[in-house]
């Protein structure tokens, strides 16, 4: 029996790097799913299909969750995204609430639908994946070193010396 494990990244570099451990882990591109908000996600391959849903906006889904997505949004009734990921991915409603406003607000979801000893592999990926990489920040005005510095120092630390001047 296939299972479905699923997992939120709020970072595309972490998304892609776990896509990139997973393939080597031995995961083909018709067991790996990935939704995310329609904003250039450089994620995903040409393969990769635009679905319309009234609350989220454009989404984009690809793998195995790309054509029941197309389905839902292109269905009279038009159920919207969360009710949509329930369905799809098997989950409560409240959980598809939670998967939609973390896509809408550009996560990325990447689930892997394969049988129970994959999907314990997919498990251990999803959860050693521990992306730690800081944004680069750059110094445009010499008073953000200033700023950091003062910010790195705590006060209620310092010994107090009676010259309130310093603090």
């Amino acid at each position: 029996m296939a299972k479905i494990v699923i997992k939120l990244f709020r970072d595309p570099r972490q998304a892609s790097e776990v896509l990139g451990v997973l393939k080597k882990q031995g995961f083909k591109d018709d067991e790996i799913g990935l939704i995310a908000r329609s904003n250039g996600n450089q994620v995903f391959s040409k393969a990769s299909q635009t679905i319309s849903f009234s609350e989220a906006g454009e989404i984009v889904a690809q793998g195995p969750v790309q054509s029941p997505l197309k389905e839902a949004g292109s269905a009279a009734e038009k159920p919207g995204l969360a009710a949509a990921l329930s369905k799809i991915l098997e989950l409560p409603e409240e959980t598809g609430s939670y998967l939609e406003f973390g896509i809408t607000v550009g996560g990325i979801l990447v689930s892997v639908h394969a049988e129970d000893t994959k999907a314990q592999k997919a498990r251990d990926v999803f959860r050693s994946s521990n992306f730690t990489a800081k944004p680069k920040v750059v110094n445009s005005s010499p008073g953000f070193s200033i700023a950091e510095r003062m910010a790195a120092t705590d006060p209620i630390d310092a010994p107090m010396s009676g010259d309130f001047r310093k603090y």
